[in-house]
């Protein structure tokens, strides 16, 4: 008997491997090729899913696949993935929005990036009783594999589609798979600098802004990184080398990106080359993806914003594609606080040798107090790419508050918005957006 697989999902080829998004679905198909076998003379696809995390094979996942009228065995193993492959921001105890220990530039992240590696056997229903590859049966084909990252496409994109054209449709092409929703035109800046091209990303953010780019390790190797004053003129120039390594671990990488990231690094800061070495000269500096010195990504320029006139809310979440986008709300903010307190009446006074009354106890005796902690932010004057932006961090899945003042008090933040409506300002072109937010954590 001759089994095959019809069917495998593949949204893109990286070193010679087949990578997938798992916001999708990923259908694998098998044929008996003889087309002859059909589900009532009990014959059964054995199907063996064989995850792994951090490069580690899990124990594998058996499905017996009853034939179609036509023949063919469909599954999709995408709700098998859903609890193994997701966005965190941590990385062996630390975050992935800070710098890494030592002398790296980024970090990995088991928890994101995973091969998958899927067999075809038979099996046969003999008097009632499932039964493995009887004797006589053909040897199974080898094992095939995919990997998977916590990305999505959306259902216009059709079918297993290409990660490449998905890339473009954002306003750039580009060789690098660059895990971020930002596009082009989205915060064009007040000065261009220069800039004119549409393969230039602009990313206004402030002096304490933690933050990291994700992007598969696939076409580069290094990332080139130089800083500007407000007359175009270069302060200083560094080329980060990145490495990559087992496609299992390290090809999904989260590089340093935002100004307290890059200056918290221990070999820039060293060198004397930070945002923070240039604390009062640096108008923008730019990052580019580069292989042996040819650049094959977009230009990221990250801008100085003026400052606010509010104390900005920080948001960072896991995007769309993989990786972590972020946004200052600027606007004024507004927490809020509701607390939860048990209590019990008690008589008045202290027993101890005797009775003593008092008349300043209560009576009321309190216990297990919790605090529950909102935040309420607003962004007005958008315009539908930025808004268009900000409706990925509704749909996110795992949502931080990323502090401003430069410590790393990173907090789990829950969306408690169910439902939108765009709103416009008077401009027609512009809309607003309100969200707020509990603190994953309540206070003790």
């Amino acid at each position: 008997m001759a089994l095959t697989f019809t069917q495998t999902p593949s949204n893109a080829t990286i070193d010679g491997d087949e990578v997938n998004v798992k916001g999708q679905r990923l259908i694998l198909t098998a044929f008996e090729t003889s087309g002859v076998i059909r589900a009532n003379d009990g014959f059964r696809y054995k199907i063996t899913i064989t995850p792994y995390i951090g490069g580690v094979a899990q124990d594998p996942l058996d499905f017996y696949v009853q034939p179609n009228p036509s023949g063919y065995g469909i599954i999709d193993v995408r709700p098998i993935l859903d609890k193994i492959s997701y966005v965190d921001s941590d990385y062996m105890g630390t975050s992935v929005h800070t710098s890494p220990a030592g002398a790296l530039f980024a970090h990995v992240n088991a928890n994101n990036f995973h091969r998958v590696d899927y067999d075809l056997l038979e099996a046969w229903v003999v008097d009632g009783v499932l039964t493995d590859s009887p004797t006589g049966s053909t040897a199974p084909p080898s094992t095939s594999s995919f990997r998977v990252f916590a990305g999505a496409v959306q259902p216009k994109d059709g079918y297993n589609p290409d990660l490449s054209v998905i890339k473009s449709k954002t306003g750039y092409a580009s060789a690098v798979y660059v895990l971020t929703q930002r596009n082009w035109d989205e915060w064009k800046m007040t000065n261009s600098y220069g800039f004119t091209s549409s393969d230039v990303i602009s990313i206004p953010v402030f002096q304490n802004d933690w933050g990291c780019i994700a992007a598969l390790y696939s076409g580069w190797n290094e990332l080139a990184y130089e800083i500007f004053d407000v007359d175009g003129n270069s302060l200083d120039t560094y080329t980060m080398s990145i490495s990559g390594g087992s496609i299992d671990a390290n090809d999904l990488q989260y590089i340093i990106a935002y100004p307290k990231a890059l200056s918290d690094n221990l070999v820039l800061s060293a060198l004397g080359v930070t945002p923070d070495d240039h604390v009062d000269d640096w108008a923008y500096y730019t990052l580019t993806f580069g292989n042996s010195s040819l650049a094959v990504s977009p230009t990221f320029i990250f801008y100085k914003e003026c400052e606010a006139r509010y104390t900005p809310i920080r948001i960072g979440w896991s995007n769309s594609q993989g990786g972590w986008d972020y946004f200052n709300f600027k606007s004024k903010s507004t927490p809020s606080y509701q607390t939860e307190k048990k209590t019990y009446k008690r008589v008045l006074g202290t027993f101890g040798e005797g009775y003593d009354h008092n008349s300043w106890d209560r009576g009321i005796k309190e216990f297990g107090n919790t605090t529950k902690r909102y935040i309420e932010v607003t962004e007005s004057n958008m315009t539908a790419e930025k808004y268009a932006f900000l409706v990925d961090l509704i749909r996110s899945d795992n949502v931080e508050f990323i502090p401003t003042d430069g410590s790393e008090e990173f907090e789990g933040l829950v969306l408690e918005n169910r439902q939108y409506a765009e709103e416009q300002c008077i401009k027609a072109e512009q809309k607003v957006l309100t969200l707020r937010f509990r603190f994953a954590n309540d206070l003790w």
